[in-house]
């Protein structure tokens, strides 16, 4: 998605080009770790409600995404952590 891609990088790995100014740096989706100790419920409103419900209130909120294009955007971010492996 275009507007994660600045930030989060083309393979989800938290290293776009505008990644560099973020402190903490933005969330690596390729960290299986992580990823796997997050329910998809809590992905999604991190998406809709942007980054202040996780302490990061740089990463813009996203209520437009909804419904299967929600489900859609979920299922990829959890597939750049089961790529990584």
């Amino acid at each position: 998605m275009s507007t994660c891609a600045p930030c989060h990088g083309d393979g989800g790995k938290g290293d776009g080009p505008a990644s560099k100014i973020f402190k903490p740096p933005p969330r690596d989706h390729t960290d299986a770790a992580y990823m796997d100790a997050i329910s998809d419920e809590e992905l999604g409103k991190t998406i809709q409600m942007g980054g202040v419900m996780k302490g990061k209130p740089l990463m813009p909120s996203n209520p437009q995404i909804r419904d299967a294009e929600l489900r859609a955007l979920i299922a990829y971010v959890r597939s750049l952590s089961r790529h990584a492996q």
